[in-house]
């Protein structure tokens, strides 16, 4: 499975989805919500949340980023989609699973920025945890508050950079973009 990352869509995949077919993996990989009004996203790890368990989700920030589809919004930390995300995924999920022969020990999920923040949301789901092998983020955390791991068990990979001030590679609280390693 991929997720795409804040804004984009399924065509996102590209390479990944299309090498992994001539591979003979089946991929699926499809669009968050939002549009028309807002930018297509995932909904979980805190996104939708703020404040949470240890306070804001985020610094501040100077836009309102706040979906059409969450009414109103306790502080400026929300920025994505606060349609269930997970229950998204389970659908399709269920879709490709009655209609393909699947190995059930294989099922692996990958995603980048928001995409890579939503695996820690199907990793801790009772909807989708015990379906997944293991996730494998790219540039995306959890925020503040949210990073409680896998469920159940899983393996797990993930790709930040060094030098990302979106989503730094280990604070994700007031972080001050340094990173001495």
């Amino acid at each position: 499975m991929f997720f795409h990352g804040w804004g984009g869509s399924a065509q996102d995949c590209g390479s990944v989805c299309t090498d992994a077919k001539k591979k003979g993996f089946i991929t699926m990989s499809m669009t968050g919500m939002g549009a028309p009004n807002d930018w297509n996203s995932w909904n979980g790890f805190g996104s939708t949340k703020s404040p949470g368990p240890d306070g804001k989700t985020c610094n501040s920030h100077n836009e309102d980023n706040c979906y059409e589809d969450c009414g109103e919004c306790a502080d400026e930390c929300w920025w994505t989609t606060c349609k269930d995300s997970v229950q998204q995924t389970v659908e399709v999920l269920q879709f490709v699973l009655t209609n393909f022969c699947v190995d059930m020990s294989m099922i692996w999920a990958t995603g980048c920025s928001n995409g890579g923040m939503f695996l820690y949301e199907l990793a801790q789901d009772p909807r989708t945890n015990h379906l997944l092998a293991g996730v494998a983020p790219m540039v995306g955390l959890p925020h503040n508050g949210f990073n409680l791991g896998p469920a159940s068990p899983m393996h797990f990979i993930g790709n930040w950079g060094v030098k990302d001030d979106c989503v730094p590679a280990i604070a994700n609280l007031a972080d001050d973009g340094s990173f001495d390693p």
